[in-house]
């Protein structure tokens, strides 16, 4: 919710007044309103009521009334119609378009297929997640991870085939590690996002880069004036935008201020965090670009001294510079994006093992659409990535295993081919991506992507396709996926309903199948959601894969009452598989782990309640949000991977984040 107030020209000025509902006639606090062409506007108060002042030469004009996770509505305004009642629907957060000439866009082309698009207002509200677009990600079906850990997995497969790409250019490592409070865990603003698009299994042609499905993230196209400043217990942030012609910028950082003791088994971690995110939106006539800088960096300290380490010491660093652009006409639409990316980590466990990781990428993309008819488009792109990863380190201690050195480059050119045509009641998006692999090996992988309307609130989903990915550095990964989701989605009212049934087998001959649910539910007095997932991973050898969690539960409901807000998020999962260590023997003095079967055994299994209560108030015109969290309310110890000892004698579970009470405030300008 963004607020601001400029001095108008002139001496004498008229009142426009006029309440914002929402469509049960619920107040909407602190709704925008802005006069359309003018340097002038306010801000709704507590119930929903505003009064703009607008110069007297002014005999008409229009009101551009906005709410966060509502559609923008425009009203008509004059001398003598001086009071208006708005009226302003809930609307989900999609990909963004080229609001240029039209509605082309390219996310339009291929908006069909097995996807979710979160509303804003759900990353905003939902407790545990403090305003994060990843943990928020969580609490969807087919995403999963463990409950504290700043990682992603999609139907079994590893973090690493997820893509996740802003403003189109591909994140390269979002899942930062930090704080447990204001922002958990990822490096992307969420007050800058437009659209939240999270697709499980075939991404549309146009998309490659990771073998499970992906999430497209967008920056806002507009920003009203503002200043917002942050304080809670743990951190501070601060985020600023100023209208550019036709965009904005953004920055925002954290510091800790407060060092935060997390035990784990009776250990310490002191996490801090920063981060600075700038992006631009322009456009002129028939053109548009979006630059995008993003950078961040991380530290962690673990104490573990009682088990014979000197501690964990982990930095993380991100670089993301590019840009996205393009010319869109009647027929025709021309779309390119350019960046560059580097992720560098540096981790050490004395006296026991030092490493660091370096990689960096160049990536380009372009796409031509012709619009043939209403209900015909071709899409032509192609695509250039070149990625450098280099990797070494050493151990040292008792153990003395061993030194390694890694390093590859590998140059990805791709090229990618779609139809998308509707007929009656069909969808389809199918086409080709021809993929160049680095072993010189083309991979042609094949997507299709249908709906069929059975009815006004029913719809048939059926996806299939093969999705490849350049190898990873562990040189170990399978090349490609292929996917089978069939699902239906049925919507009755405010309410929505949709079951989904996969199937994934991966070149090496791992696989995953099951079934998700997702049940929402959005009235005047709550919205709120529950999800399910019900999964099967095996490798070769019949063990489980690394992030197979066969079953996973999640409920989350937030309650607006007027200028109060109440939001409980409750999540129970079955732990991830981990390898047990099944005894240890001597060799030259040196003791070494016997390990027993792979993925043999499993974590203990994760639960978690969160609940949060936000109070709005207003302090000179200006909008001030009070939130008091109580995180992990049970004080579950959610295990997420076992510590051993120098000499491998004592084990001890690593438990992140036990129960905590935090607040914090934040006010807009």
């Amino acid at each position: 919710m963004s607020v601001w107030a400029l001095v108008t020209l002139g001496l004498f000025c008229y009142s426009v007044r006029g309440v914002v509902e929402d469509p049960s006639g619920r107040p909407l606090p602190w709704a925008s309103v802005v006069v359309e062409g003018l340097q002038t506007g306010t801000s709704a108060n507590e119930n929903g009521a505003f009064c703009v002042e607008v110069p007297d030469s002014v005999e008409t004009g229009t009101l551009v009334i906005s709410y966060i996770g509502y559609a923008q509505r425009q009203y008509a305004f004059s001398k003598k119609v001086r009071y208006i009642e708005v009226v302003l629907r809930p609307e989900n957060i999609r990909v963004p378009g080229v609001d240029v000439a039209g509605d082309h866009s390219l996310s339009q082309t291929e908006r069909i297929g097995v996807k979710t698009a979160l509303d804003q207002m759900d990353v905003y509200t939902t407790p545990g997640a403090s305003a994060d677009l990843f943990h928020a990600l969580k609490s969807l079906p087919a995403f999963s991870g463990d409950a504290d850990i700043a990682s992603i997995a999609i139907r079994g497969g590893s973090p690493r085939e997820v893509l996740i790409t802003l403003n189109g250019l591909p994140l390269r490592h979002p899942f930062l590690y930090y704080q447990s409070t204001g922002g958990l865990f990822s490096l992307v603003d969420e007050n800058s996002l437009q659209s939240v698009e999270a697709f499980a299994g075939p991404l549309p042609p146009a998309y490659g880069g990771g073998m499970s499905g992906g999430v497209l993230l967008g920056t806002r196209s507009s920003f009203d004036p503002r200043l917002s400043i942050g304080i809670s217990m743990a951190n501070v942030n601060l985020s600023g935008t100023h209208p550019v012609t036709g965009g904005i910028w953004l920055s925002r950082s954290y510091y800790n201020f407060l060092a935060s003791r997390m035990p784990l088994s009776d250990e310490a971690i002191y996490p801090s965090f920063w981060t600075l995110q700038w992006s631009c939106r322009a456009q002129a006539r028939s053109c548009y670009i979006t630059p995008l800088v993003l950078l961040s960096q991380s530290h962690t300290e673990l104490d573990l001294g009682d088990m014979g380490y000197d501690g964990l010491i982990d930095d993380e660093q991100n670089q993301i510079v590019g840009a996205s652009g393009g010319w869109v006409s009647e027929r025709w639409m021309f779309e390119a994006t350019v960046g560059y990316a580097r992720y560098r980590s540096d981790f050490s466990l004395a006296p026991v093992l030092v490493s660091n990781r370096d990689e960096r990428s160049l990536f380009s993309k372009t796409s031509m659409t012709w619009y043939m008819s209403s209900g015909s488009t071709l899409m032509i792109g192609g695509e250039v990535g070149r990625d450098r990863a280099t990797a070494d380190g050493f151990y040292e201690g008792p153990a003395a295993i061993d030194s390694f050195r890694l390093s590859f480059e590998c140059l990805q050119p791709a090229v990618f081919a779609a139809h998308r045509f509707s007929l009656g009641r069909l969808n389809a998006v199918y086409g080709v991506r021809p993929v160049h692999q680095q072993d010189r090996i083309v991979s042609f992988d094949p997507r299709a992507l249908t709906e069929v309307e059975l009815n006004e609130s029913s719809k048939l989903r059926l996806s299939a396709g093969r999705m490849s990915q350049a190898r990873s550095l562990d040189d170990t990964m399978a090349n490609y996926a292929d996917h089978v989701v069939l699902g239906i989605e049925k919507r009755s009212g405010s309410g929505k309903l949709s079951l989904d049934v996969y199937y994934k087998h991966y070149k090496s001959d791992l696989s995953a199948f099951g079934a998700e649910g997702l049940v929402q539910f959005q009235s005047g007095w709550a919205r709120s959601w529950v999800g399910f997932t019900l999964m099967h991973g095996r490798d070769q050898n019949g063990a489980p894969l690394d992030y197979d969690v066969p079953v996973k539960l999640v409920a989350v409901l937030n309650i607006p009452l007027k200028t109060w807000a109440l939001g409980v998020n409750c999540q129970w999962s079955v732990g991830r598989p981990y390898t047990p260590l099944a005894g240890t023997i001597d060799s030259v003095g040196v003791t070494l782990p016997v390990w027993g079967d792979e993925n043999g055994a499993r974590l203990p299994n994760i639960f978690r309640i969160n609940c949060r209560i936000t109070r709005l108030f207003k302090v000179a015109h200006y909008p001030l949000f009070f939130y008091l969290e109580a995180y992990n309310i049970t004080d579950h110890e959610n295990v997420n991977s076992y510590c051993y000892s120098p000499d491998y004698r004592q084990e001890k579970p690593v438990v992140f984040f036990p129960r905590m009470v935090y607040a914090g405030i934040v006010i807009t300008l």
